[in-house]
């Protein structure tokens, strides 16, 4: 499996014309193609070009590969408000090997801010703000959370202390991509999974509105300019849509989608 640290790379985004709003699971199914060579783990959606196939409900592309000891998932979403709330609020991928919809096992990532990280407040100068942003971003994307296996499962931990578990979150060209890599050789990792003989593995991905972090903000006003609503007008240091809320009026996003996926089998020959 590799190993990568998790970055983010903070660019320009072009406003994105839909809106995913009270999203369900969507029953659709996407293959696993078989992982030769191996992907890096890199936030880089060029190794899945022609691999990803569109989900509505996402406003974006999802595809997967596989071989007898790794599931990887890569996850692009178009949507510049979704991509904001996902950074916000944080987002779990859920992975149930029976094929059904089991929220038992999954990795949060990202984690989604701590409480208090909001920039702007009290008058302070726009480049504090910023750094204190950028600085909110790097701790949320220098750890995951694993829910389960076990029932009351569920730890927090910096991205390089499980080698199993690999993910990496990046934007660019108006893109965020989540790749996110998942032991299924149950000798080598306890958090494996184990599919059901003739059943696909079922990811979920989910993304629900937190108070104040739902995409609900009022938009307008620097940094500086106090906290503008619920969550503030927030500018961002250069990416995400400068970090203001959706336009007033417009719900929060909430996302889950399921997606049902077959594994591949090494091709003979």
């Amino acid at each position: 499996m590799q190993k990568t640290a998790v970055a983010l790379w903070l660019g320009s985004l072009p406003v994105f014309a839909g809106a995913l709003v009270g999203c369900g699971g969507s029953g659709l199914t996407v293959a696993s193609a078989w992982l030769d060579p191996p992907v890096t783990v890199d936030g880089d959606p060029a190794e899945w070009d022609g691999a990803l196939t569109p989900v509505t409900d996402l406003h974006g592309s999802f595809a997967a590969r596989n071989d007898d000891s790794t599931l990887a998932v890569c996850v692009v979403v178009e949507d510049r408000a979704l991509q904001r709330q996902i950074l916000l609020a944080g987002m779990t991928v859920w992975f149930d090997a029976s094929g059904g919809r089991e929220k038992s096992f999954g990795v949060r990532y990202p984690v989604g801010m701590e409480e208090g990280w909001l920039p702007g407040r009290g008058g302070e100068p726009d480049s504090l703000a910023r750094e204190r942003l950028r600085a909110a971003i790097d701790q949320e994307l220098s750890e995951f959370e694993i829910i389960g296996p076990g029932k009351y499962d569920r730890m927090r931990y910096g991205v390089h202390e499980v080698p199993d578990i690999t993910a990496r979150i990046n934007q660019a060209h108006g893109l965020m991509t989540l790749e996110l890599e998942i032991p299924l050789d149950a000798d080598a990792s306890r958090f494996a999974l184990t599919p059901a003989q003739g059943k696909p593995i079922s990811v979920g991905l989910e993304c629900r509105p937190r108070h104040g972090y739902g995409g609900g903000y009022r938009q307008g006003g620097p940094p500086g300019g106090g906290p503008g609503g619920e969550g503030g007008g927030i500018e961002g240091p250069g990416g995400f849509g400068g970090m203001r809320g959706r336009p007033p009026g417009e719900a929060p996003l909430d996302l889950e989608v399921w997606v049902s996926v077959p594994v591949a089998g090494r091709t003979k020959g």
